[in-house]
This record gives C-alpha cells, sequence and structure tokens, in this order.
C-alpha cells in the first residue's frame, strides 16, 4: 500500500503535536524539523483540524494541539480522511 505525502505530513504532523503537548507546535517548527513544505503542511492542518485531530488557536502565542489521546488516535482512521481513494485490497473499492 502506499500513501500519499499528504497522509505522511499528517502522520508527522501528529506525532509532533503529541511530542509537544501539553505546549502547542506551529506549522513552521513542523516544516523546519522535519523538513517539509509549509504551505502543504497548512492544508494537512486543515484536514486534520476538520476532523477534530488538532485543535487550532489563532493569535499571537496560537498554534496547534491534539484534540484527541495520543493512544486514541488510530493511523488507519487517518489515512482514511487523508487518502482520496483509500482502499487496502482491490475487493474493497466502493
Amino acid at each position: 500500500m502506499r500513501l500519499t505525502q499528504h497522509t505522511e505530513y499528517a502522520f508527522r504532523m501528529l506525532i509532533h503535536a503529541a511530542l509537544r503537548a501539553p505546549a502547542l507546535t506551529t506549522v513552521g517548527e513542523v516544516a523546519a524539523d522535519f523538513g517539509l513544505s509549509a504551505p502543504h503542511l497548512n492544508k494537512v492542518a486543515q484536514t486534520l483540524a476538520a476532523h477534530n485531530y488538532l485543535e487550532t488557536i489563532r493569535g499571537r502565542s496560537g498554534g496547534l494541539a491534539l484534540r484527541k489521546e495520543p493512544a486514541s488516535i488510530r493511523l488507519g482512521q487517518v489515512a482514511k480522511i487523508t487518502e482520496p481513494d483509500f482502499q487496502m485490497a482491490p475487493c474493497m473499492a466502493s
């Protein structure tokens, strides 16, 4: 199974946020730490926030924080929301 960059970046962003908790992290910090594209990470953060994995806090001292306990996050569920045509096997096509 191959994953898109969007999914890989989502995994990395969640890992970074979990490691920083309870402190906030920013897209810029994630981009710098992993050497990733900040504009693409902004889209990833929007996806994760829309599905209640991340909380976004605006303002000068804002950032990103996990909305769920790290142990309750299932990577398969994250992959389902970040992959446009997620299927483990051809028989799973809808």
